[in-house]
């Protein structure tokens, strides 16, 4: 991947923004203002506005009291006004609008109980007033900047430099305590850096070379696979590390579906998960070539070496080669197909004289050559 640095949305000179957010979510943030309390967004939505100017539906909001009061009558006043639903481990309360849904607590600290583990904690909510104790127990520093409601305005408050690493491209963990007691949090490293092609900083990619999946379920493993936008760039890096062993709980249920090709996954990426895969090639190649194989055909012989590379590694039948053939290939077929795989062809010294990682790509072509 290249890594550069990005232009973000939002001037860092000029603080004042204008999120033009609904009325009826503004009032809300007013309300709680009236009632005693710092109100800001946080998270991924401030991440993603900087980014690109999105807007996520999903709001993330924490509330600071400024005084002596705590959050009973605000909790009590929203139940009665808004449609909520309310997480009371965490006192988390959830407020739906027609397309937005707010989810808003106070900041906290989070005390782990063993050694590892996504949810082997007890939390201890703090007034947090200068917004860095709370911040120390999200991921990364691009997720903890807050935009703060204020007055009508919106100001960034920023206490781990969140904002650099945004323009840097880079994923900074925000405590190095915390991040390690929670495996999960190499996953979602892994999802961030695929997702938004950011790069791990020192000490997320050594926690991520000795990831062990054995401190994660499948259940993970397939959520954050979908979260990242490129399931199987993101599997495939988790085998390069030597950290995942195939297994057919990943790709079960519905998981298969969600495998497609992705314009971020390289050929020998490619080629490298069809020689990882052990089981079900058939299901898994059929996405991988046939939602690919209508723009390919045969009018790219770069392209068409792609294909013919992943139907190779897979060691199909033939049925269903014949079945592939038949409906993704136009002009070349399954017994051309048959005689490609009986060709054989020695490299030149005229060939030898390319870079070495085109070696396979000029086999191919002289095979392709004389199968046609």
């Amino acid at each position: 991947m290249t890594f550069y640095k990005k232009k973000l949305n939002t001037s860092m000179s000029n603080r004042d923004m204008n999120l033009e957010l609904p009325k009826d979510i503004l009032n809300l943030f007013d309300e709680i203002t009236k009632r005693g309390f710092l109100v800001g967004i946080v998270g991924g939505f401030c991440r993603d506005f900087l980014l690109n100017g999105s807007m996520s539906k999903d709001i993330d909001l924490e509330i600071r009291p400024k005084g002596d009061v705590d959050t009973t009558d605000l909790y009590e006043y929203l139940q009665k006004t808004y449609s909520t639903k309310i997480h009371k481990t965490y006192n988390i309360l959830t407020i739906d609008f027609d397309d937005y849904s707010v989810e808003m607590g106070l900041p906290r600290v989070e005390s782990f109980t063993s050694d590892v583990g996504h949810s082997n904690f007890t939390v201890e909510f703090v007034r947090d007033l200068d917004f860095k104790i709370g911040y120390k127990r999200r991921d990364f520093t691009i997720n903890a900047i807050l935009f703060l409601y204020k007055d009508k305005q919106w100001t960034i408050i920023d206490p781990l430099d969140g904002v650099k690493d945004l323009e840097n491209g880079l994923l900074v963990e925000c405590d190095q305590e915390t991040f390690s007691k929670d495996p999960v949090r190499c996953l979602r490293a892994l999802r961030f850096s695929i997702r938004l092609n950011f790069k791990l900083n020192k000490y997320l990619t050594n926690q991520l070379s000795t990831f062990d999946p054995s401190t994660v379920t499948i259940h993970y493993l397939r959520m954050e696979a979908r979260k990242s936008e490129h399931p199987i760039l993101f599997l495939t890096s988790l085998f390069k590390l030597d950290c995942l062993v195939m297994s057919n709980k990943i790709f079960q249920d519905k998981v298969e579906q969600m495998v497609k090709v992705d314009p971020k996954l390289s050929l020998e990426d490619k080629t490298f998960l069809v020689d990882k895969l052990s089981y079900s090639k058939k299901g898994i190649l059929k996405l991988m070539i046939g939602q690919s194989i209508k723009n390919l055909m045969t009018s790219n012989p770069e392209e068409l070496e792609v294909s013919l590379i992943l139907i190779e590694k897979a060691s199909l039948s033939s049925e269903y080669l014949i079945y592939i053939f038949k409906n993704y290939f136009t002009d070349f077929n399954y017994n051309q197909f048959k005689i490609f795989l009986t060709t054989r062809y020695e490299l030149t010294k005229e060939d030898k004289k390319s870079d070495s990682k085109a070696y396979r790509s000029i086999i191919l072509r002289k095979r392709l050559e004389q199968s046609c």
